[in-house]
């Protein structure tokens, strides 16, 4: 049986393109997102603290997955858990979709051990790949005399994530310097399901002879890694902090078969914290992620490393009873590893990289007399596909992070 396509429009054509994707890593493809193409969108590891801050105080940030020197920073033992849906709006061709994602992309808890010495464990998101799409469009099925014309329905549905599972330690040598290692555990799942419902065009006859085809298919990865960090504080007013993780094998399974086989991203970063002026902190952050490590997993998926700025202010604001609020405010570039790869009527090809601006804010809350602490972080982020100008992204995003301590 053969397909004859019917004409589109050049809108449709674009977030058609944007909504097909292939099941199996080796044919990975497009989601209906900028943010969310390929193995899904990096969330960045960050508390909501930092992400109030744009990301700046992510290496000196207990809570943050980051730098592993952070678990002594906690000041005792405690729990955090943070949850962050996202609100998404996406242009292509004069049209405009939106779609919305619930995420829980860090779980974080510390230990101290001794005076100078402190455990923790986190689990944090390092790619997020929960979506859903619809399109639809107008079919041909069959030739003449025969021929019938149907309306389809393509859904695109994926679920799951690639998780960090970080077990930490951290050692305080003196009161200007922390040290910390870390052990990464890389694992997570996808769970995917493409549907295609053919339905009877509008006038014409229903035959019965039209099905829904679906294909469900669960991709598992396995990976490892080893990350160190410090912070170092040389005068009063001023403290540096860098981490970095050592990316080891990365295995793409389907059920008990390995199919595909790369590395973990290696990654690098730094940041300086100024607290000279009192009442506030202000830092910078920079840091580097070699993405380009997972191209193994896809024969056919570009890849691209990726380059991070973020700067911010944490500020004591007004107070409720006798305790402090905590104001945020940040803005952060990045690059996103996974370009969008878009296709016209005419068959011509293009790959486009993905860059994100995002300008956000929080505030931080004691409660329980001093026993929990709520952070809120609100992002607007801007993405935009460098190259094509009619294809952009934008969304606002809640982080909301609670610390719990016994």
């Amino acid at each position: 049986m053969r397909l004859a396509l019917a004409p589109r429009t050049r809108g449709t054509t674009i977030l058609l393109a944007l909504a097909a994707a292939a099941l199996a890593p080796r044919a990975a493809a497009a989601q209906g997102s900028l943010s969310g193409q390929g193995f899904g969108y990096p969330t960045g590891q960050l508390s909501a603290r930092a992400i109030g801050t744009g990301g700046a105080l992510g290496e000196f940030d207990a809570q943050s997955a980051l730098n592993p020197q952070g678990v002594g920073g906690w000041g005792g033992a405690g729990l955090y858990f943070q949850y962050e849906p996202e609100f998404r709006t996406v242009n292509a061709g004069g049209g405009g979709e939106r779609t919305s994602t619930s995420r829980f992309p860090l779980v974080a808890g510390s230990l101290p051990v001794r005076e100078r010495f402190a455990v923790g464990v986190s689990v944090s998101t390092l790619l997020d790949r929960t979506f859903e799409t619809r399109a639809e469009r107008e079919d041909t099925i069959g030739t003449d005399p025969v021929a019938t014309p149907v309306t389809v329905i393509e859904r695109d549905r994926s679920e799951g994530a690639i998780n960090d599972v970080r077990f930490a330690a951290s050692f305080a040598p003196s009161t200007k310097l922390r040290l910390g290692l870390g052990l990464h555990a890389i694992t997570g799942e996808n769970r995917r399901t493409l549907t295609n419902e053919f339905r009877p065009a509008a006038g014409a006859a229903d035959t019965g002879q039209v099905l829904p085809v679906q294909q469900q298919r669960t991709f598992s990865y396995a990976g490892n890694a080893l990350s160190a960090g410090f912070e170092w504080r040389p005068a009063r007013a001023v403290a540096v902090a860098a981490s970095g993780r050592l990316g080891g094998d990365l295995r793409a399974r389907v059920a008990d078969s390995t199919i595909s086989e790369a590395g973990v991203p290696s990654r690098v970063g730094g940041a300086v914290r100024f607290d000279g002026i009192t009442g506030a902190t202000l830092a910078a952050r920079v840091d580097w992620q070699e993405w380009s490590a997972m191209t193994g997993l896809s024969e056919d998926l570009p890849v691209r490393n990726a380059v991070e700025y973020g700067v911010g202010a944490d500020v004591v604001g007004p107070r409720i009873g006798t305790n402090p609020v905590m104001l945020r405010v940040g803005g952060r570039f990045r690059d996103l590893p996974f370009p969008v790869r878009r296709t016209s009527d005419a068959g011509v090809a293009g790959v486009f990289d993905v860059r994100e601006v995002t300008v956000s804010g929080g505030l931080g809350l004691l409660l329980a007399a001093n026993r929990a602490t709520l952070d809120l972080g609100v992002q607007r982020a801007s993405r935009s596909a460098s190259g094509a100008g009619d294809l952009d992204e934008s969304a606002w995003t809640v982080s909301v992070g609670l610390r719990i301590r016994p």
